[in-house]
Order: C-alpha cells, then sequence, then structure tokens
C-alpha cells in the first residue's frame, strides 16, 4: 500500500488533518476536550509561521499529519505551551529554531513507520529551507524512540506539559547533525529544489508507479529503493526497457509533451520518490538552468539506453 505525504495546501487537507488530530487527541486516549465540528485546532494553526503536514493512504485518506512552526518573537511556537525549551537554547549566534507539533497518527496506521518517517523528512526539508539550527518538540512518551532512531534526542525525563494534562518526552533535533549528511545527498541527486514540492511517496515492491496509457500530471525522483520500466505489446510478455535507482526521474515525458504515459514503472524494491506536479516541475525547469541541464541529460541517457536495446 502507498502512503503519501505532502504540504496540505487546500481548505478541504487543513480540514482532514484537524479531523484526525480531533480523532486521536479528544476521542482517543488523551484528555483534550472535544472542538466544534469535531476540528482540533489552536491559535498557531492560524499564524503564518506554521505549516502542515500529512500523509494518505491508497483511499486518499489522511492517516497522519504533523505542524511545524517557525519561532517568533511575538507569538512564541507551539512548543513552548508544554515545556520551556528556552533554557535549552544553546549560546552563540546563527541559532534559529522552530517547533514540530500535533504529530498524529491513525489508529488503524500505527504499525507503519512509513507514516511517521515521511512526515519527518518533510520537516527535514522545511528546517532545511528556512536554515534553522534546532527543531524542538513535545512528543507522546511512547514515540521518544521512535524519533531518536529518526535523528531527534531527549531533552530529560518525561514531564507534564505546562498547560496541559498530558506527559511529553521534550525532544530536539539538531539540524547540524543531519545536515551535512542531508545536504550531501540533495546536492549529489541535483535535488535541491525538486524538494521544495514537500511531496512524497512509498511505494512496496511490485506496486505499479505508473501504467502505460494513462494520463500523466505528476514526475518522480527516486529516493531510495529501484524500479523497473516496462512496455507490452498485446498478449506478449512485458518487456523490461530500463531499470531505475536513487537519483534518477521518471514520468517527466507526459508533462513535458502533454502524451498519455509510455510506458509503465513497477516498483522492484520498497521505494521512496519525490513528486512534482506538472505546473511544479514546469517552474523548475522554467526557472533554474541547472534543471533543465538536468532534464537534459536525463532525456539523453535514457534515448541512448533505449538505443543499445534495439
Amino acid at each position: 500500500m502507498s502512503i503519501r505525504t505532502k504540504l496540505a495546501e487546500t481548505p478541504a487537507e487543513r480540514h482532514a488533518c484537524y479531523r484526525l488530530r480531533h480523532k486521536v487527541f479528544a476521542e482517543g486516549e488523551f484528555p483534550f476536550p472535544p472542538q466544534p465540528a469535531h476540528c482540533f485546532i489552536d491559535r498557531f494553526d492560524a499564524y503564518g509561521n506554521s505549516t502542515l503536514f500529512f500523509a494518505m493512504d491508497e483511499s486518499h485518506s489522511v492517516v497522519g499529519t504533523m505542524r511545524v512552526s517557525l519561532d517568533d518573537p511575538d507569538v512564541g511556537m507551539p512548543a513552548d505551551e508544554y515545556f520551556d525549551f528556552r533554557q535549552h537554547l544553546p549560546a552563540g549566534e546563527g541559532i534559529r529554531v522552530g517547533s514540530a507539533s500535533q504529530l498524529c497518527v491513525e489508529p488503524d496506521h500505527r504499525g507503519q513507520l512509513r507514516v511517521v518517517n515521511g512526515l519527518t523528512m518533510l520537516t527535514y526539508y522545511w528546517a532545511h529551507q528556512h536554515q534553522l539550527s534546532h527543531v524542538y518538540s513535545p512528543f507522546n512518551p511512547r514515540l521518544a524512540r521512535a524519533m531518536e532512531r529518526i535523528g531527534f534526542k531527549k531533552i530529560g525525563g518525561v514531564v507534564k506539559a505546562n498547560h496541559h494534562a498530558v506527559d511529553i518526552q521534550p525532544m530536539i533535533l539538531d539540524m547540524a547533525t543531519v545536515r551535512d549528511s542531508f545536504v550531501e545527498f540533495l546536492h549529489k541527486q541535483q535535488i535541491v529544489h525538486f524538494m521544495e514540492s514537500f511531496f512524497r511517496e512509498y511505494f512496496t515492491a511490485g506496486e505499479t508507479i505508473i501504467q502505460a496509457g494513462d494520463e500523466g500530471d505528476l514526475a518522480y525522483f527516486i529516493v531510495d529503493g529501484t524500479a523497473r520500466v516496462e512496455i507490452q505489446h498485446g498478449d506478449e510478455a512485458a518487456t523490461t526497457l530500463a531499470e531505475m535507482g536513487p537519483g534518477e526521474l521518471f514520468g517527466e515525458i507526459a508533462l513535458l509533451v502533454d502524451i498519455k504515459r509510455t510506458a509503465s514503472v513497477i516498483a522492484q524494491t520498497d521505494l521512496e520518490v519525490m513528486v512534482m506536479s506538472r505546473q511544479q516541475f514546469l517552474q523548475s525547469v522554467e526557472r533554474d538552468p541547472k534543471e533543465a541541464i538536468f532534464m537534459l541529460k536525463t532525456l539523453g541517457g535514457r534515448l541512448a539506453t533505449l538505443l543499445t536495446r534495439l
């Protein structure tokens, strides 16, 4: 089953995230009171310094969400409502902080690490984009071990939240510990600008990502795993045209020349991809000559591979 993680851009997407929050925080095991319209919202959702990410499954149901917020000198950040993170700020210049909050996952999907991992990876992109040095978060103690594997570190032990009757585990993500390898990967794979879409998708081995003959409105960039490109003529067995791995792009032809998908793409292994819409894809190519050159190299390499198979 594929999982998509992306930026909540429409009122409907944000509404679905608020409804999931309410289901988890006000209708589940947490002691938060119900809110109107079954939407769990606080004042930071109205501020311009907050961004909302979410994960959805194949049925387009929201199965996870997390909010990230820049520190603001006038209103602070959501983490301040739960714990005095300020006393743990490192001294020195260049300290820019933000917070991750309201992380929740649909109960039926809590065993899928791809949901939390995907939301956290978008947090990495967001923090890198805003040149943050640290991200603070008051996590559910049951998530502490999983968040440590992703890169967060504990600040002391479990405590009661300042203004809420819940236990929290204060944690910090030091971007210096992830930035070197993370940025190296972005530049090595030439995807610094592609990450601006804040849209990732996860497929399991054997899943079809693109079906030949379908309309195409998305392009995909492989972050991890491998996929194969194949075509089929009538009742004949499918012919594999190419195999692709990290750093390779596919699905772009239908966006460039406005035609239906020319081949099918199937995940050979569990696969993680960045996803770009037609508008984002074309804007990226038009804005930066490096992206256009990358595209030409991709198309040229693909043509050379096909010619060797003729």
